[in-house]
């Protein structure tokens, strides 16, 4: 897998309008587990959260991408947090 918890991606395909968008990967999901809003993951992949992401249309502030629809942004290293 390119991408780990805690780094920055670009979205590079999305069923959803969402490519060009950087996210921030958050954990691995497996298909059918409950999120956030209650409803269920309807893929396997990283949940994750940005600003301004779309959903079927709608707003909404995170997403569950397949570790090849997202590129890490800096080689996917983790920065550091002071």
């Amino acid at each position: 897998m390119r991408c780990k918890p805690g780094i920055s991606a670009f979205v590079i395909v999305s069923r959803c309008g969402n490519e060009g968008r950087v996210v921030e990967v958050n954990e691995f999901v497996e298909k059918g587990v409950s999120l956030q809003n209650g409803m269920r993951s309807s893929r396997s992949g990283w949940l994750c959260f940005g600003n301004l992401l779309l959903k079927t249309g709608q707003p909404t502030s995170f997403c569950v991408y397949p570790d090849h629809h997202l590129l890490p942004i800096n080689g996917g290293e983790t920065p550091n947090k002071a």
